[in-house]
C-alpha cells in the first residue's frame, strides 16, 4: 500500500474557515490511506483537532506508554462504544504490540507501516480493521503516537466476493459453449478457454501471447483494427458483428463477435466471445444462393449464361475454380461441355469419357464426393481409369442431371490443392443445384419444343378443316366486373385478329385476311344480339368457356347459317387478353335432325303393318328417294316378302321375290349396309328394276336378338343419293325399331297358332274329363243304388262279415264320386270355366246347415264337433256353393286326419269390419316343410303304397282356389301330432257388394 506524508507546514491556514476549506480539500483528494499529515508540532490546537475530526478514519492519540490522549468521532463509530473519559479508553493490545514492535523502524528510519486486524467486538461482531501508527513530538518534545484506523470490513467481504465472483466466473467462461478470449491493449491473448482450444485445434501456449489479428481472416482484418482503436479510444463500438477467422488447417468460419472492457489487476482489458455461426451462415447464404438460381431459372434462355449464374453463386459457399457441367448424347454416346471452366486452362468441347468419374455418375445415377480413398475403390472395381480422369484432383464430387427420370448429364466441382476443399454438406447442396439445372435444361428443351409445337400449330391451323379464329380487344377486359358489363364491352369490342381459311371458308370468304378486324356483331346483325348476349353471358359464367353452344349467325351472301361455338378465354392477371375457338357449320346437321324428329315422332306410336307403311312413306319424302322397302326372308333363305313398298306416288302393292335375283342376296351373306350403282346392268333379270328404271340401289339388313338377318331395309333411285351418310345414319337409326317389328310380328303369329292350339287342346281335355265323369258317375250310382237296396232287403238274413260288405262298398262308391267331383272342379278352375254366382251369404247358417252332416261321421271316430258363436248372421259377399265347398273340405280333412280329441268351428267379426272362420282340429298336424307344399294339387305328407289316408291331394287345393275366387285368404297354424288350425278370412262384407 502506498502512503502520501504531508507536512502541515505547507498549510497557510490565516483563519478558522480557510482552515476548514483546506482540510475538505484535502479529504477530497481521495488520497489512500496517508491523508493523515505527520503533525508539526508548531501547529496550532485548534487546527489539530480539526484536522482530526475531519478525516474518515478513526485516531487515536497516545503518549509513549500508550495512554490515550485524544480520540475522534470515527474511532468511537468504528469500535461501537458510546463517548466516554479518555481514561475508560484503552487500545487493543493488538495495536501496541505492533507499535512496538515497529518503533524503531518509524523512529529512526521514517519508516510507514500498517498492519490489518480481526477484532472481535463480541456478539457475534467481527470487523476487519487496517492499523497505521504514526509516532511525533509535541511542543514539549514529549513522544507521542498517532494510531491511523480504517474500517477494512466490507472492504474485506468485497475482495472475497470478487474472489468467489472471479472463479464463478473463470466457471462460466470454462464451461462456456462459445469460445472466450481475454486481451490486452496490444492486442495480446493473455486467456483462452476450452472452446477457443477446441475450435483453433490449438494448444494453449500456441495461442496464449500471440496476436489476436493472426487468426482474423483478411477479409475481416480492417475491420477488427478499427475496432480496437475505437475501444482503446473508449468509443463506443457495437457489442455484435460478424467476422471471418482463419484456422490453424487454413479453413475460414463465420463468427458472431462479442466484445467488452473488463478491468483486471487495474488494467484494461477485452473479453472477446466468439459464436461459430459457420453452419447458420451457410444454410442463409444458401438460402440466397438457391433463391437466386431459381429466380434465374424462370428467366434465362439460354443454358450457357444459366450455367455461369450457378457458378458465380456457388462461388459465396464453395471453391468453384473447377467447375462444369457435361451433358450426355445416347445416340452417339459423347459428352459436350455447354460449360466449362478450369484453372489447368484445359478446354472441352465433346469428350467419350468412359471410365471417367463423369461417366460414373451418370451411369450409377447417384452423387458422389470423391478423395483419394473412394479413387482407389472405384478404381479397383473397375469402374474408374486413371486414364480416363484427366488431371489428378485429391478432391472432386459431381451429380447427376435428370430429366423425365433419365440421367441427360453431370454437374462437377473438384480442386487440384486441398483435400478438404469440400465435405458432404457441399455435396447436398450439389444435388439440390443439380435439381435446379435439371429443371433449367427441362425447361429449355420444353421451350425448344413449345418452338417447334407453335410453328407445327400455326401449320396445324392454317391446314385444319374446322373453323378456328382468335378474338382480341381494343384494351383487356377486367374479369372482376359485372358480368353483363363484361358482354357488353366483349360484343363491343371483340374482333377477329387471327383465322384460318376454313374459318373463312365457312362465311362465304376467299381468304382470311378479309375477315381481320370483323368484329362479333358482323356476323349475326342487330337481329341476333339477344342470342350473341346471352351466348358470351354463359361464357363469361362458365369460367370464360363454351362448349358445343348454337347461334344463328350470317355468312358473306347474308344468308343463315347454325354454328356450334366452341371457345375459351386467356386469362391474365385478372384481365381477359382474347378468345380462341372453334366454330363449327351444323346447319345441314339441323335439317337431317329435323329430319330424323319428324320421321320418329310419325311412328313412334305404331306397330306391325302401320309401322312399315308410314316408314317407307316418310323415308320417300324425307328423303326424297324414288322407291322405298321393307322386306323379310322366309325360313327357307330362297324368298322374300315385301311388307311395304312405297314410290313417289304413294303405297304400292306388295309382292314377293326371290333373293338370289336381288342384291339382296349379297346383304344376306355379307350382312352389313350395301350401295350398288347401275343396278339394271348387274341384276337384268330382275323386272321390278327394269319397268322402273333404276340405277341405284342402297340396303341394309335387318338382324333380329339372335343376330340372324330375318329382312331388309332398301332404297331404289334413278339417279344418285344427294347424302349416303346421312341417308345411312336414317336407315340405322330405324333399322333396329323394323327388325322388332318383324320379330314382334312372328311372335304373335307364334303365339296365334299356340293360342289356337293350346284351347284347342285344353277344350279336348274338358270334353274327355266331362265324358269320363259322366260315363263313371253312372254305373257307380247304379252300383250305389242296388248295393242300397240288397242291404234293406237281406240285411236282416246275412251274418256281420257281409254286412260290413255292404258298407265298404257304399265307402268306395262314394270316395269314387268325391274324386270325381274334385278332378272336375279343379279342370273347370284350370279352364276358367267354373263360374260364380257373387250373392249375400250367411256364413252362420252355411256352417249350422253342414253340422248334422258331419257329427254322423265325427261320432263314427268318438269325435267332438262343436260350432262355437254367438252370431246369428254373418254375411259376406261371395259365391254359395263355393264357399259351403271350402268348408265341407276343411271339416272333412279335419275329421280324417283327428283320432283323438274333436273338432272346434267358430266365426267372428273384427273391429275393421273382416270376418274369420276358423276350424282347430286335435289331430295328426303337420311337419313346417311340408306347410310349404300343402296348398299344391295331388300334395300329401305320406306318399305312396305306405300312406296311412286315402284320397287325391286335391282338396285343399280347391279350398285354396274357392278363396280367391271369393277375394277371400286362407292361412294355417300347425305342429306335428299336436293339431291344426285353418282361419279363412273375408275382407268384404254385405255393405260393399259394389266392390264386386
Amino acid at each position: 500500500m502506498d502512503s502520501y506524508p504531508i507536512n502541515i507546514k505547507n498549510l497557510q491556514a490565516k483563519t478558522k474557515e480557510e482552515l476548514i476549506q483546506e482540510v475538505l480539500e484535502l479529504r477530497e483528494s481521495k488520497l489512500n490511506f496517508g491523508d493523515l499529515p505527520i503533525v508539526d508540532s508548531y501547529q496550532s490546537e485548534e487546527f489539530y483537532e480539526l484536522l482530526f475530526q475531519s478525516t474518515h478514519y478513526g485516531i487515536a492519540v497516545t503518549d509513549d506508554e500508550y495512554k490515550i490522549d485524544f480520540v475522534n468521532n470515527r474511532f468511537y463509530q468504528i469500535f461501537e462504544v458510546e463517548y466516554s473519559n479518555l481514561e475508560d479508553l484503552t487500545l487493543p493490545e493488538s495495536f501496541i504490540k505492533f507499535s512496538k514492535r515497529n518503533q524503531y523502524a518509524t523512529i529512526v528510519k521514517k519508516l510507514d507501516f500498517f498492519k490489518d486486524f480481526t477484532l472481535d467486538l463480541g456478539n457475534n461482531k467481527i470487523k476487519e480493521l487496517r492499523v497505521r501508527c504514526i509516532h511525533f513530538r509535541d511542543k514539549d518534545k514529549k513522544l507521542k503516537l498517532i494510531f491511523q484506523i480504517k474500517d477494512i470490513t466490507e472492504y474485506k467481504l468485497s475482495k472475497k466476493e470478487v474472489i468467489a465472483s472471479e472463479k464463478r466466473f473463470r466457471a462460466i467462461v470454462e464451461s462456456s459453449h462459445n469460445s472466450i478470449i481475454i486481451i490486452n491493449e496490444n492486442r495480446r491473448i493473455e486467456y483462452v478457454n476450452k472452446q477457443t482450444l477446441k475450435l483453433y485445434s490449438l494448444h494453449e501456449d500456441e495461442l496464449l501471447g500471440k496476436d489476436f489479428t493472426l487468426f482474423i481472416d483478411k477479409d475481416s482484418l480492417a475491420k477488427v483494427q478499427e475496432i480496437f482503436e475505437q475501444i482503446v479510444q473508449n468509443k463506443t463500438v457495437l457489442s455484435e458483428y460478424e467476422l471471418k477467422l482463419k484456422l490453424a488447417d487454413g479453413k475460414k468460419i463465420i463468427a458472431k463477435i462479442s466484445t467488452s472492457n473488463l478491468k483486471l489487476n487495474r488494467k484494461d482489458k477485452i473479453i472477446v466471445q466468439i459464436d461459430d455461426i459457420t453452419e447458420d451462415a451457410r444454410k442463409k447464404q444458401l438460402q440466397l444462393v438457391l433463391l437466386n438460381i431459381l429466380q434465374a431459372v424462370n428467366v434465362i434462355k439460354n443454358l450457357p449464361e444459366f450455367f455461369g449464374i450457378i457458378r458465380k453463386e456457388l462461388s459465396n459457399v464453395m471453391d468453384t475454380k473447377n467447375f462444369y457441367i457435361a451433358l450426355y448424347n445416347y445416340k452417339n454416346k459423347i459428352y459436350h461441355f455447354p460449360y466449362y471452366v478450369d484453372e489447368t486452362d484445359e478446354n472441352y468441347e465433346s469428350s467419350e469419357l468412359k471410365y471417367s468419374l463423369t461417366d460414373y455418375i451418370r451411369r450409377k445415377n447417384k452423387a458422389l464426393l470423391v478423395n483419394d480413398k473412394v479413387r482407389l475403390i472405384l478404381a479397383n472395381q473397375g469402374e474408374i481409369k486413371d486414364s480416363a480422369t484427366g488431371v489428378y484432383a485429391p478432391i472432386w464430387m459431381g451429380a447427376p442431371l435428370f430429366v423425365e427420370d433419365k440421367v441427360v448429364g453431370v454437374i462437377a466441382l473438384q480442386n487440384y490443392h486441398y483435400e478438404n476443399t469440400y465435405d458432404h454438406n457441399d455435396l447436398e447442396l450439389l444435388k439440390l443445384i443439380a435439381q435446379n439445372v435439371s429443371t433449367a435444361i427441362w425447361r429449355k428443351q420444353i421451350i425448344d419444343k413449345l418452338i417447334e409445337s407453335q410453328l407445327r400449330y400455326r401449320d396445324f391451323i392454317s391446314r385444319s378443316s374446322e373453323a378456328i379464329y382468335r378474338m382480341d380487344f381494343v384494351e383487356p377486359i377486367n374479369t372482376s366486373l359485372p358480368i353483363t358489363e363484361q358482354v357488353k364491352l366483349i360484343l363491343e369490342h371483340a374482333s377477329i385478329r387471327e383465322c384460318n381459311y376454313a374459318f373463312a371458308l365457312m362465311y362465304g370468304f376467299n381468304t382470311s385476311e378479309e375477315l381481320v378486324g370483323k368484329k362479333i356483331l358482323d356476323f349475326s346483325g342487330s337481329e341476333q344480339y339477344e342470342e350473341n348476349f346471352d351466348l358470351y353471358y354463359n361464357f363469361v359464367k362458365n369460367s370464360y368457356q363454351m362448349t358445343d353452344l348454337e347461334t344463328v349467325q350470317l355468312n358473306k351472301k347474308g344468308e343463315k347459317i347454325i354454328i356450334s361455338n366452341n371457345a375459351v378465354g386467356i386469362i391474365k392477371y385478372g384481365f381477359l387478353h382474347n378468345i380462341w375457338g372453334i366454330e363449327k357449320d351444323i346447319t345441314e346437321i339441323k335439317r337431317n335432325q329435323e329430319v330424323i324428329k319428324e320421321l320418329a315422332e310419325g311412328i313412334s306410336s305404331l306397330t306391325g303393318g302401320s309401322f312399315f307403311k308410314s316408314l317407307v312413306q316418310f323415308l320417300c319424302k324425307k328423303l326424297k328417294i324414288d322407291y322405298a322397302v321393307i322386306s323379310e326372308i322366309r325360313k327357307n333363305y330362297e324368298k322374300a316378302d315385301i311388307l311395304s313398298l312405297c314410290g313417289k306416288g304413294g303405297l304400292l302393292d306388295v309382292f314377293s321375290f326371290e333373293l338370289a335375283k336381288t342384291p339382296c342376296n349379297v346383304i344376306l351373306n355379307k350382312g352389313h349396309f350395301l350401295i350398288l350403282d347401275n343396278i339394271q346392268k348387274k341384276y337384268p333379270d330382275n323386272k321390278f328394276f327394269t319397268a322402273h328404271k333404276i340405277n341405284y340401289y342402297l340396303g341394309l339388313p335387318l338382324v333380329d336378338s339372335n343376330r340372324k338377318v330375318i329382312g331388309f331395309i332398301t332404297l331404289f333411285n334413278k339417279n344418285e343419293f344427294e347424302d349416303i351418310e346421312f341417308t345411312r345414319s336414317v336407315l340405322e337409326i330405324f333399322a333396329s325399331r323394323s327388325a322388332a317389328e318383324i320379330e314382334r310380328k312372328r311372335y304373335l303369329s307364334e303365339v296365334i297358332i299356340a293360342k289356337e292350339e293350346a284351347e284347342k287342346s285344353n277344350k279336348l281335355k274338358s270334353d274327355f274329363l266331362a265324358q269320363m265323369s259322366h260315363e263313371i258317375r253312372t254305373p257307380v250310382n247304379t252300383i250305389l243304388s242296388f248295393a242300397s237296396l240288397l242291404k234293406e232287403n237281406i240285411q236282416d238274413r246275412v251274418d256281420d262279415e257281409l254286412k260290413d260288405s255292404f258298407k265298404i262298398i257304399e265307402n268306395g262308391g262314394r270316395r269314387l264320386i268325391r274324386t270325381i267331383d274334385l278332378i272336375l272342379d279343379v279342370s273347370q278352375i284350370q279352364a276358367g270355366n267354373l263360374k260364380i254366382t257373387l250373392d249375400t251369404i250367411n256364413l252362420i247358417k252355411i256352417l249350422e246347415d253342414l253340422m248334422p252332416e258331419f257329427e254322423q261321421e265325427a261320432a263314427k271316430k268318438d269325435l267332438s264337433l262343436t260350432f262355437d258363436t254367438e252370431l246369428e248372421e254373418l254375411n259376406v259377399i261371395a259365391d254359395l256353393y263355393t264357399v259351403t265347398q271350402i268348408f265341407v273340405n276343411l271339416i272333412h280333412n279335419a275329421i280324417k286326419y283327428t283320432f283323438k280329441g274333436g273338432i272346434t268351428l267358430s266365426a267372428y267379426k273384427s273391429e275393421h269390419g273382416e270376418v274369420y272362420v276358423k276350424i282347430v282340429d286335435t289331430g295328426v298336424g303337420m311337419s313346417e316343410e311340408f306347410l310349404t307344399k300343402i296348398f299344391e294339387p295331388f300334395s300329401q305328407e305320406e306318399t305312396g303304397y305306405t300312406r296311412k289316408f286315402e284320397g287325391t291331394g286335391l282338396g285343399l287345393t280347391l279350398v285354396r282356389n274357392y278363396c280367391e275366387l271369393n277375394k277371400a285368404k286362407i292361412s294355417i297354424e300347425s305342429k306335428k301330432n299336436k293339431g291344426s288350425t285353418f282361419i279363412v278370412k273375408f275382407t268384404h262384407d254385405d255393405s260393399q257388394l259394389s266392390f264386386f
